[in-house]
């Protein structure tokens, strides 16, 4: 399976391998990047919550999500767009400060050359040339 940065997958399906009866909870667990049991325990809460509500819908996942062999197969052009959109804050933050501290640094080195008496002998021997 393709992951992100953080480890989750990026598409969903149904995990045969790690399921107990579908796949469905497992699959889901590894999208959100979360615990199977807990997941496996929010479907148990909800069967007994909706009942056959929760029943129809685990159903009707089981049989509309890809296995896991099916999805890694699906190469979907917009995937790079929805994993770039699925960025934490802090991730896009962290980039952001780290490009601005570049140019910063960029900056500094311009002006201290642009300052030194290293740029103003040279801009001399530049206008012997001249």
């Amino acid at each position: 399976m393709r992951y992100e940065q953080d480890g989750r997958a990026q598409r969903l399906y149904r995990d045969r391998r790690g399921g107990k009866l579908m796949g469905v909870c497992a699959g889901l667990a590894d999208y959100a990047g979360c615990n199977v049991t807990a997941i496996r325990a929010l479907a148990i809460i909800a069967l007994i919550w909706f009942g056959g509500l929760a029943l129809i819908a685990y159903l009707a996942l089981g049989f509309m999500l890809p296995t896991e062999r099916d999805a890694l197969c699906d190469r979907n052009t917009e995937e790079a767009y929805w994993r770039a959109a699925r960025r934490t804050a802090d991730e896009v933050y962290c980039d952001a400060r780290h490009h601005v501290r570049a140019l910063d640094m960029t900056r500094r080195h311009g002006e201290g050359y642009a300052t030194s008496s290293q740029h103003h002998l040279a801009q001399q021997f530049r206008d012997l040339e001249d």
